[in-house]
Parts: C-alpha cells; sequence; structure tokens
C-alpha cells in the first residue's frame, strides 16, 4: 500500500520542482549552509504538495479512470490504494505541510498555498479552457521560483521570472501542441507540411521546441519567408518584434535584439542561439519607401552576428524597390 502511495504522487513530476531551487544559484548561495537547507525544505515541501494535488485527481477521477485502457492500471483506480486511505493522506498531508511551510517562511507558505488552490481550480476546471491552461501552467513555474526566493529570503530576479515564464508558456504550448497531434512526431510532420505550404522548401521540423536534432534543418532563405509571412498575416501584432524592452514585475526587462534604435529603420523580428547552430538573427528593416528582411545564421558571437546583419542593412535597405513590401 506504502508503494501504491508513493507512486500515485508521482514522484516522476517531481523535478519540475526544482525551479524552487533558481533562486539559490542566482543569487550565489550555492555554499551558504542555511540556504542550502531551506531551499532543500522548500523544494521537499513543493513536491509533497504537488503529490497531494495528483492524489486528489485520481480521487476525483476514479470512475473515469477505471474505464480508461492506460489510466485504470493507476493505483487507486486499480484498487490497490483504497479511496478511504487516500483521502486520509490528504486530510493529514495538506495541512502539515502548510504548517511547516509557515515555519519556513509565510511568504513562502503563501506562495505554496497559492500553488495549491491555483491547482485545484487547473485539475476541475481551468485545463479544460484554452489559453488559459497555459497560462496556469506558467503561472505554476512562477510559483515555484516565487517560492525558492521567499524561502532564502532574497528578493525574486525580474529577468529570472521573465525568463521562466516564457520558458513554461513556451513548454506548455509545445505540450498542448503535442497532445493535439497525438505525438510529437507527428506535430512535427504538420509544422513541415506547413512550412511547405508557406514555400519553405529546406526546413524539416523534428520536434516541437526547436532543440537539437540531427534530422531538423532550415535555411537563411526559409528563415526570411516566415519572417515575410509573419508580418504578412499578422500585421496587427508585428509591432511587439520592435518593442526594445518591457516592464514585469515593476522593472524594466530590455530584450537582446541590439540592432533596434541602432540601426536606423529596423524594426524586428527575432534573436536566436543554441550551440548546434550558433547566434542566429531574422531582422526586418525599412526605410524611405523601401523595405528588406535579412538572416544571418551561425554566428559565433552575438556582437558579430548583430555586425554582420547591421552591414546587410546598410548595403542591401538601399537597393530594395520602393513598394515592395520587403
Amino acid at each position: 500500500m506504502f508503494l501504491a502511495l508513493i507512486k500515485t504522487l508521482r514522484p516522476q513530476q517531481w523535478f519540475k520542482n526544482l525551479f524552487v531551487a533558481a533562486p539559490l544559484f542566482f543569487a550565489l548561495r550555492l555554499f551558504d549552509a542555511d540556504s542550502l537547507l531551506r531551499t532543500a525544505a522548500a523544494v521537499g515541501l513543493f513536491s509533497l504538495v504537488s503529490g497531494c494535488v495528483y492524489v486528489l485527481n485520481d480521487l476525483v477521477d476514479v470512475e473515469q479512470d477505471r474505464l480508461h485502457p492506460q489510466k485504470r492500471h493507476r493505483p487507486i483506480a486499480a484498487g490497490n490504494l483504497p479511496t478511504g486511505v487516500a483521502r486520509s493522506f490528504l486530510v493529514v498531508a495538506v495541512p502539515v505541510c502548510m504548517g511547516t511551510a509557515a515555519l519556513l517562511s509565510l511568504p513562502y507558505a503563501g506562495a505554496l498555498a497559492t500553488y495549491f488552490v491555483l491547482n485545484l481550480g487547473y485539475s476541475f476546471r481551468l485545463k479544460k479552457i484554452a489559453y488559459l491552461d497555459v497560462l496556469c501552467i506558467a503561472v505554476f513555474f512562477i510559483l515555484r521560483v516565487l517560492a525558492g526566493a521567499f524561502a532564502i529570503d532574497v528578493e525574486p530576479s525580474p529577468w529570472l521570472l521573465a525568463c521562466t515564464f516564457l520558458l513554461a508558456m513556451f513548454l506548455g504550448f509545445g505540450k498542448r501542441a503535442h497532445e493535439l497531434a497525438g505525438s510529437e512526431e507527428a506535430f512535427a510532420r504538420m509544422m513541415t507540411a506547413k512550412a511547405r505550404q508557406l514555400g519553405m522548401t529546406g526546413t524539416v521540423f523534428r520536434n516541437a521546441s526547436g532543440l537539437p536534432d540531427e534530422g531538423q534543418r532550415t535555411t537563411a532563405r526559409d528563415m526570411a519567408v516566415l519572417a515575410v509571412a509573419l508580418r504578412a498575416r499578422f500585421p496587427h501584432h508585428y509591432h511587439y518584434f520592435a518593442n526594445r524592452e518591457f516592464v514585469f514585475g515593476g522593472r524594466v526587462v530590455r530584450g537582446h535584439n541590439s540592432l533596434l534604435g541602432r540601426v536606423p529603420g529596423v524594426d524586428g523580428l527575432k534573436t536566436g542561439y543554441i550551440r548546434a547552430s550558433g547566434f542566429n538573427l531574422a531582422t526586418s528593416a525599412g526605410r524611405g519607401g523601401r523595405r528588406i528582411v535579412a538572416v544571418v545564421m551561425g554566428g559565433e558571437s552575438a556582437a558579430s552576428r548583430d555586425a554582420h546583419m547591421a552591414s546587410l542593412v546598410e548595403t542591401y535597405l538601399p537597393r530594395a524597390s520602393t513598394g515592395a513590401g520587403q
């Protein structure tokens, strides 16, 4: 029965709670014993509470799970963990975790309680609402980072919160895309088919994340085609690419596209980096009725990439036809 309870707590999902330890790392307190212990306790409590949410979900969905070809093997649905035992565990575990969290830090306890309550809303209703479900996933990760900062009494970094939010949104939409297509491989095939429709003849997608894969490839030409299509199809959103900074949590967060405001006419689009492809940049620029899109891939550094792009814009923008739109 004990093993059945452990399985129901889903310990394989607890790695997400390592985000609670992020403030410890970025606050440079890895070698501070007190901070290490407080962070370890914070991660442990978050893991137990997230496990309690899984137990509650399985209790609520037990009848449906028994009819599901895979979920019927879950301990509660299979009868390996009696529902009475699961309920008793929740009645004891949740208050104990919250009380212990309050001893660690009241702000931390508040973040943990918010996480638990929001998870209840997500489980019963919010996960069924498109876009709001992904937003909830992002907020869960933000709460983890905030809780970690509260546990060791440091101010949460706006950069860390912003990056966490964007990463979580990215992962959330990737997960929903995976579910929509049936598998990530199937969704990657859909992405490749869409690329062909746009005229991206040299692009093949193998995953939804853009992370390295030997079979995944693209070209500078195809990224330019995508950039042109993005501007043409979503002109009402395009102005966001010209933003050089935004305010998050009362702090100003600056972007990485250093050509904005530096090279006349540049109004977007996107920087990017992974080790496999180097420093990349797709840029849109318009001046005097002329407009171009340029792409630099494989730069050795952000500075060299930006210098090359600035040279391309200054060289080819004056040569573009007026009224061409690209």
